[in-house]
């Protein structure tokens, strides 16, 4: 047999329901604590096969919508071993029983209503209880005892922040208390003291909340007659109990307790006004005297109160003081002593292994003499419990020169630093006393003292002027003696004065005489040295300073050797004074020494040799670039003793031939121009000038760096455009380059000047000029050509110059319109159609000039305002297009751009000025619907055929009068015209209809201007609904019910119905769906008289007026039985065992009785919180209404189950 796979899937999620109700099952059982063999461990591994085999099963049978892979077989696997953890769980029965019970409360508190209309919780409406009344409990009389202090409580103190210690009292009787008394003993004194507490008393006690209790091991649970009181302590003493009576006034034996509370032992600091919270660490281990606070005691003696010492935040040591009494007594005493100071005499190594820094000695716990301790939170920083002392270490301090190389210069001073250690801003002032010794001179033996304020007066040290030794002899901190070596000096000399001797001698030429000086220098002092001198030129006796290649007056000389040698020689010819004026070296750089200025200044005249240049401005490369086929005009320029005479050639670079021989020229005054012949090849040429000599036959300096280069040029540079007559045509707002044929021996330069002529026509002319670029480039229409061109500075020559280039412009792209059915064109390019209706056909046709194909933007303003945009494209130069008439309203078609082949919309560069749109109306085409709310006709079958149907109708578009086709049931049609009002009547049509629903809807609608809507919506119908009379029975054939019943009534037409029924004489009605069902909440009989349905008739059936059926619909609600023991009360009666006690039923209801009742005792092994029922007994076939029963049995009888000839009760 073949199962469809919808049967696989229900059958494997069964499965899997079934498996977890399986486990809820066993989970509850081992929940519970019933004794089924099933322990935590084996269920959780029993499930974890189950579950594994039934996922990894149901993977390989591969059921369509239930198949999955290895992996989600694995993860599915460990969710449900984690949910049978989590149910195994002591976490979840919480969890589970809260949520069982809130489902259980919604549903327990869900509210009905009963026959007289009220709305009740069902199981609140009936007090099943109230039918039980009373109970007999018979007590055996056991014996009594009390007991203080049960738990054995101890080490308990009474202070200022918890005045009162409840102590709590065991009792073990099963009578009421009457009242107790409890002993105190006053420690110090011995004063006894009763405390009487009274049955008021003990019912306040009795108020308080006990629940704390059960924490200690001792408390007893199992044993319902033991309970538990406390009583206030509030004074220290020893307590015990000294009788206790029930109400009765019987004594209850009490056992021997004493319980003994003292006051809290106290310790605190007690400051001094001596106190400092400081100490400077010594060699010594503990100094003779320490300033630290006193400790107050106050606790029961002897005492022992324990300390701990922090060093810098870190655990240091820990030690304790044990303190007697005084008096050599017992009990409470407070004394105030030096106890930390004398711990400290005991243990000295607590200060002398201490570092620098804090130590803090906190209060961690005081003990009494009766155990009771109190300890001490170390965090806090209070003064009661802290005291803090900081430990100062020495200064290091050291004085140092840190510029050993500088000496002390004569009327100069030195700065002597301080080195420190280990120094912070607290410790400031330090007061400094150094000694200074002139050189082991006694009269020059003195101390100067200086006081530092701050670190930064400190790292400044001390400014000494004077030769010898310096070092500290005493130093003191705001806190502690500094520590220094007295044995380290510094020892400062007295610096060397620099001095310098300065020889000259002349530097001389065989030609002209002096050119300069050598000047030797031989230094005294500490190297390097530096002397500054300056240059002057001497006029006729004014002197001028010469200024040296920076600017400056003042010249320097620098050498780090004790003799060095300088020479000076004046760039020009003249009388000048060189004066050499102060000297430096290492120890007198800031404070150099003036020279003498007759012995280091020195005059002379100087001469310089007869020189020769090309240039006057001075000596360097000169280029001449000249045209092709002209010469060169080069000036040479002699200084000196005149005349000259030389020699000059003309010599080709690159070959060496020279163009020009060696020609003498003699009796130069001072300038001379070297003609060349003209220059007709491209080459470069050296000026030579060669063996110049000056009026004494002496030698003329030529510089090496000053000469002549000719590049020549060897033709005429040519240009010309590389095409003639060419028409080039472009996109308005593109560019073309010219090309142009270049031809130069030196190449392009960036002086070339090219020079155009631009004619649009004979009335514009335009000239141009291009300047230093090989691109031709225009951008306008006309025809181009060439006027002039220069090259290097030459002019140069047009090649062609009839040739020319004519740039002519694409014609732009443009659109026109042609639309059918104009009804007017208001300006040129805007069209005005005739109107027509939704749907409906209407087209243009776009004509465009250019060059295809084209791209036409366009955008459309719809009738409800919003603007469209889009593109279209045509490879023809015209096109149809639809207009839309989709929606009613106003169209306006704009279009906004044209492109084509050559102007696109990536090169359109140009304003595009279109005006061209259509602007069209769209009527809408006839709409209706029928009326909201008003769609549906219910209507009895015995009024349907004598009513008017008139169908509500609503155009919501359109032109009336309307024509309107209808479609009936889906297999007839009507037509119905001239509609013109929203009231259609189509009676006539409809008259054959039967019992049941009919659909009508609107299949076609046109309007007076001739717009059709034949596709409506299907959802919109009219319907008419015939319904048959409402009719209702009653359920079941029973016509006796009892209070807490329910009665049924089924009901058959159109719902929702409307019954009216009378109950204990009262009329009432209920508005009911196709079931009449109550709570028989009250004794009475229920009478249906009529219904009504909830059809457009409203039809109405009254059962008064039919006796058979109104019979068969009554019925009769009795009150339920209930008994009463002992007139309700709940007696409990203390007898002797073996005694016998009576028991007293009364019962109300109808005869025969028979009444079950139970005798219950408590659990006295506490395994279950309710009573054990030991005994039930049935008494039966009672027809009075009252019965006594003997009992002798200890227990609580109550009855649980009450019949009568009609109803019966079982108690909850």
């Amino acid at each position: 047999m073949i199962v469809d796979e919808a049967s696989q899937r229900t059958f494997a999620v069964s499965i899997f329901v079934l498996i977890q109700a399986w486990k809820l099952f066993d989970l509850v059982t081992i929940k519970v604590g019933e004794d089924t063999g099933r322990d935590s461990f084996s269920f959780v591994v029993k499930y974890i096969f189950v579950d594994g085999l039934f996922i990894w099963t149901l993977s390989l049978l591969n059921i369509l919508g239930l198949s999955y892979g290895p992996v989600r077989a694995l993860l599915y696997s460990v969710v449900l071993f984690a949910i049978s953890l989590v149910g195994i769980s002591n976490g979840f029965t919480p969890l589970a029983n809260g949520f069982i019970e809130s489902v259980a409360k919604v549903v327990r508190d869900h509210k009905e209503l009963t026959i007289a209309g009220e709305r009740v919780v069902a199981e609140n409406a009936i007090d099943l209880d109230s039918h039980f009344k009373g109970k007999y409990t018979i007590n055996f009389l056991p014996d009594a005892s009390a007991r203080m202090n049960p738990f054995g409580f101890n080490l308990l103190c009474l202070d200022g922040s918890k005045t009162v210690v409840n102590m709590p009292i065991e009792f073990n009787t099963t009578s009421a208390l009457g009242s107790f008394q409890i002993q105190r003993i006053t420690e110090n004194n011995n004063k006894v003291t009763l405390l009487n507490y009274t049955k008021s008393d003990i019912t306040r006690f009795q108020k308080k909340d006990y629940t704390h209790l059960k924490k200690y091991p001792k408390y007893r649970a199992d044993d319902e007659r033991i309970f538990y009181l406390e009583y206030p302590i509030t004074t220290p003493g020893t307590y015990t109990i000294k009788s206790v009576t029930d109400e009765n006034g019987i004594s209850i034996r009490t056992y021997k307790s004493v319980f003994k509370i003292a006051q809290c032992p106290l310790v605190e600091f007690v400051p001094t006004h001596t106190n400092t919270n400081y100490w400077c660490l010594e060699d010594t281990a503990v100094p003779q005297q320490l300033s630290l606070p006193l400790v107050k005691v106050k606790a029961v003696f002897p005492a022992v109160v324990k300390y701990i010492a922090t060093l810098n935040g870190k655990p240091y040591h820990k030690f304790e003081t044990k303190v007697e009494n005084e008096n050599n007594g017992e009990g409470s005493a407070s004394y105030t002593r030096n106890f930390l100071e004398q711990e400290l005499y005991k243990h000295p190594e607590i200060l002398a292994k201490a570092k620098p820094g804090a130590i803090e000695f906190h209060l961690s716990e005081i003990k009494d003499g009766l155990g009771v301790s109190r300890r001490f939170n170390t965090a806090l920083k209070e003064t009661n419990v802290w005291h803090k002392l900081v430990l100062k270490g020495s200064i290091g301090l050291k004085l140092v020169d840190k510029s050993p190389q500088e000496d002390l210069i004569e009327n100069g001073d030195k700065t002597l630093f301080i080195e420190s250690l280990n120094i912070e801003d607290s410790e400031f002032p330090i007061s400094i006393t150094f000694q200074y010794d002139g050189n082991g001179s006694d009269i020059l033996l003195h101390n100067i003292t200086k006081i530092f304020q701050t670190r930064e007066q400190l790292s400044k040290g001390i400014n000494v002027k004077s030769q010898g030794k310096y070092n500290i002899i005493s130093a003191l901190s705001k806190f502690c003696p500094c520590k220094f070596s007295k044995n380290q000096y510094v020892s400062l000399a007295l610096a060397q004065k620099a001095h310098v001797k300065i020889s000259a001698s002349p530097v001389t030429d065989a030609c002209i005489g002096t050119l300069g000086y050598i000047f030797d220098f031989d230094f005294i002092g500490k190297p390097p040295f530096q002397v500054d001198y300056q240059v002057y030129r001497n006029h006729s006796g004014t002197l001028s300073p010469v200024y040296d290649s920076t600017g400056s007056t003042i010249r320097h000389i620098k050498t780090s050797f004790r003799s060095f040698k300088f020479e000076y020689k004046p760039e020009t010819e003249g009388n000048f004074v060189v004066k050499f004026s102060k000297l430096k070296d290492m120890n007198y750089y800031a404070k150099p020494i003036q020279l003498e200025d007759k012995v280091n200044t020195y005059e002379t005249y100087f001469k310089k040799k007869s020189q020769v240049s090309f240039s006057k401005s001075g000596h360097g490369l000169m280029i001449i670039r000249p045209c092709y086929n002209e010469s060169v005009d080069i000036p040479v320029y002699f200084t000196g003793n005149g005349p000259f005479s030389f020699a000059y050639s003309l010599i080709d670079i690159t070959s060496g031939e020279k163009l020009i021989q060696s020609v003498p020229v003699k009796d130069v005054t001072g300038e001379y121009v070297i003609q060349t012949p003209k220059l007709t090849k491209s080459a470069r040429y050296k000026v030579d000038i060669l063996n110049p000599v000056d009026g004494a036959s002496c030698g003329v300096v030529k510089h090496s760096s000053d000469s002549v280069i000719i590049e020549s040029r060897g033709e005429i540079p040519k240009v010309s455009i590389a095409e003639d007559l060419k028409i080039i045509k472009i996109v308005e707002g593109d560019s073309y380059r010219i090309p142009l044929d270049f031809q130069t021996d030196v190449g392009r330069q960036t002086s070339d000047l090219l020079r155009f002529k631009h004619v649009v026509d004979s009335s514009k002319i335009t000239f141009g000029e291009l300047k230093s670029s090989e691109n031709f480039i225009v951008l306008k229409e006309g025809t181009y050509s060439l006027e002039s061109f220069s090259n290097g500075g030459c002019n140069g020559e047009i090649v062609f110059p009839q040739r020319s280039i004519t740039i002519e412009y694409y014609e732009r792209p443009s659109i026109s319109v042609i639309a059918e059915d104009v009804a007017s064109t208001p300006i040129p390019g805007h069209f005005e159609l005739h109107k027509v209706c939704q749907t409906g056909s209407r087209r243009a046709t776009l004509k465009f000039s250019g060059s295809p194909p084209f791209v036409i933007d366009y955008t459309v303003k719809l009738p409800n305002g919003k603007i469209e945009s889009g593109s279209m494209t045509s490879n023809s130069k015209s096109m149809i297009i639809n207009l839309p008439t989709e929606q009613f309203g106003t169209y306006e078609h704009s279009f906004t751009g044209i492109f084509d082949s050559h102007y696109t919309k990536q090169k359109q560069r140009l304003n595009q000025d279109i005006t061209t749109n259509i602007r069209y109306e769209v009527r809408a085409n006839p709409l209706a619907v029928f009326t909201k709310d008003q769609n549906f006709l219910q209507v009895c079958e015995s009024n349907f055929k004598n009513s008017k149907l008139a169908l509500p109708i609503s155009f919501t578009s359109g032109d009336s009068p309307f024509t309107v086709s209808f479609k009936l049931d889906n297999d007839r049609q009507f037509t119905i015209e001239n509609i013109v009002k929203d009231i259609v009547d189509i009676s006539e049509h409809v008259t054959h209809l039967d019992v049941g629903e009919h659909l009508i809807e609107m299949i076609n609608i046109t309007d007076s201007n001739g717009c059709t809507s034949s596709e409506l919506s299907t959802n919109d119908k009219y319907v008419i609904h015939i319904t048959e009379t409402p009719d209702v029975e009653r359920v079941g054939i029973k016509t006796d019910y009892c209070v807490g019943d329910h009665v049924y009534y089924n009901l058959s037409g159109v719902g929702p119905f409307t019954v009216f029924y009378r109950f204990r004489g009262q009329l009432q009605r209920a508005q009911v769906l196709h079931s009449f069902r109550r709570l028989a909440a009250k004794a009475g009989t229920l009478e249906i008289e009529a219904i009504t349905d909830s059809s457009r008739g409203s039809c109405l059936v009254n059962f008064t007026q039919t006796p058979v059926k109104f019979e068969a619909l009554k019925l009769t609600v009795h009150e339920l039985p209930s008994v009463e023991i002992n007139q309700g009360d709940n007696i409990v009666e203390n007898i002797h065992e073996g005694d016998q006690a009576e028991i007293k039923f009364t019962f109300k209801g109808t005869p025969p009785f028979r009444v079950k009742y139970i005798r219950t005792v408590e659990d006295k092994q506490k395994k279950r919180l309710a009573p054990v029922v030991v005994e039930t007994k049935v008494l039966q076939d009672i027809w009075d209404y009252e019965h006594h029963e003997l009992v002798n049995m200890e227990g609580t009888y109550e009855a649980v189950e009450i019949y009568d000839s009609h109803c019966h009760v079982i108690k909850q």
